[in-house]
Formats: C-alpha cells, sequence, structure tokens
C-alpha cells in the first residue's frame, strides 16, 4: 500500500482546491422557518457570517439570480407581503466593507402558496335515546 509522495500531494492540493472554492461562509436562513408560506405572509432573509463579524460586511440579496434590493449594510431583509410571483431561489452575497473580499450563501427555495389551506370539522352524530 505504498503511496507515492507525489500521489498524496495531488490529493491534498485538489482537496483543498475544492475546499477553499466551494465552501460557504454564509448561510441564508428563512424566518419563519419553512420552505412554504402563503399569499399575504411575511418572511425575513436573513444572511448568517460564519466566523466573520457581521458588521464589517455589506450584504446583496438576490432572487432567482437577480438582485432583490441595493446592497445594503443590514443582514436582513424583510418581504412584507408574499405573493406566488416570489417563488423561487434565493442567495446572499456579503461583501467586505475594506477588501474585495465575497461570500456567497447557500441557495434556498422559497414556496409562495396562493391560499392557505384550512382545517375542517364534520360531526356526524346519531344518537338514539330509545330502543324500540
Amino acid at each position: 500500500m505504498g503511496h507515492s509522495v507525489l500521489g498524496v500531494l495531488s490529493l491534498f492540493l485538489l482537496n483543498t482546491l475544492l475546499s477553499c472554492g466551494h465552501t460557504e461562509y454564509a448561510e441564508l436562513t428563512f424566518e419563519p422557518n419553512s420552505t412554504t408560506l402563503y399569499s399575504g405572509e411575511h418572511v425575513n432573509l436573513t444572511c448568517h457570517m460564519r466566523e466573520a463579524n457581521v458588521s464589517e460586511w455589506n450584504y446583496e440579496f438576490k432572487w432567482n439570480d437577480k438582485p432583490l434590493v441595493p446592497i445594503t449594510s443590514s443582514n436582513v431583509l424583510r418581504i412584507p407581503e408574499l405573493t406566488p410571483d416570489r417563488n423561487g431561489d434565493y442567495q446572499c452575497i456579503a461583501h467586505h466593507n475594506s477588501s474585495e473580499e465575497n461570500k456567497r450563501s447557500n441557495r434556498a427555495t422559497l414556496s409562495v402558496s396562493a391560499h392557505k389551506p384550512r382545517a375542517t370539522v364534520r360531526v356526524d352524530v346519531h344518537l338514539r335515546l330509545f330502543d324500540t
């Protein structure tokens, strides 16, 4: 089971490149914590930074790869009244204030349904008071 130094070094470099190139340092979450919401409801998108001071970054929120709002210093974006046309993929990109470093979040999919299901209760009462 001899491993050549070149083979081990190649695997190490490949692993390093893959890790550096694809590691997400930001995480996008929804509040309420659901991927299905209904017309008229609101959602907060939060761009959580890993191992970084939130105030050192400006945030860009994207919906289906299009900017939702201009870049902002707030890591939370509130969408006040959802409609079904807001279905799609959301992502945030954090831009460092004093460098050209950018960190992309995961893509999170949100589904907005037109109507919230309603529960109905039906009671069938068959009461026999007397047995004849």
